[in-house]
């Protein structure tokens, strides 16, 4: 067993050197496959796999560490804005025609029909993001760009 966690452990080290990237889409790549997302838009809400927490360390909880917070509930819907969002300025297919958006305008539960043809920025700005949330988004998306882009 101890031979078998040394190796987990130096495999995820180098997955792990993935999120430090300039490209929206590696980001995302990494984040699903250390996190094991089937649903799009719980990506970055710091819980995977049926909602159990993850044994390793992921840019959420770095993030969460970064603030001074704990993983809760209570932070799932701006981590998982914020974690768009940072994607999205690394150049992830935000448009309104990309599978997130699409997400939210056609098929996710509940669905936004005014977020239909609208880019994730605009979509979350003008509809998702309440004023009262903005402050902790925009402190995520700043760590994350402090921890990865340093």
């Amino acid at each position: 067993i101890n031979q078998l966690t040394q190796e987990f452990n130096a495999i995820d080290q180098q997955l792990f050197q993935f999120f430090f990237t300039d490209f929206g889409e590696v980001f995302y790549q990494a984040l699903t496959t250390t996190t094991g997302h089937l649903q799009l838009r719980m990506l970055g809400s710091g819980y995977g796999r049926g909602n159990q927490d993850n044994q390793t360390t992921s840019p959420v909880n770095l993030v969460l560490e970064d603030n001074n917070l704990n993983k809760g509930h209570w932070h799932i819907s701006s981590l998982k804005s914020a974690t768009h969002l940072y994607m999205c300025d690394l150049g992830w297919d935000c448009s309104a025609d990309s599978p997130l958006m699409l997400e939210f305008c056609l098929f996710g539960y509940p669905t936004y029909p005014d977020s239909c043809g609208l880019n994730a920025h605009d979509f979350y700005r003008d509809i998702y993001i309440s004023p009262n949330q903005w402050p902790d988004v925009s402190n995520f998306i700043h760590s994350y760009e402090a921890i990865f882009n340093g």
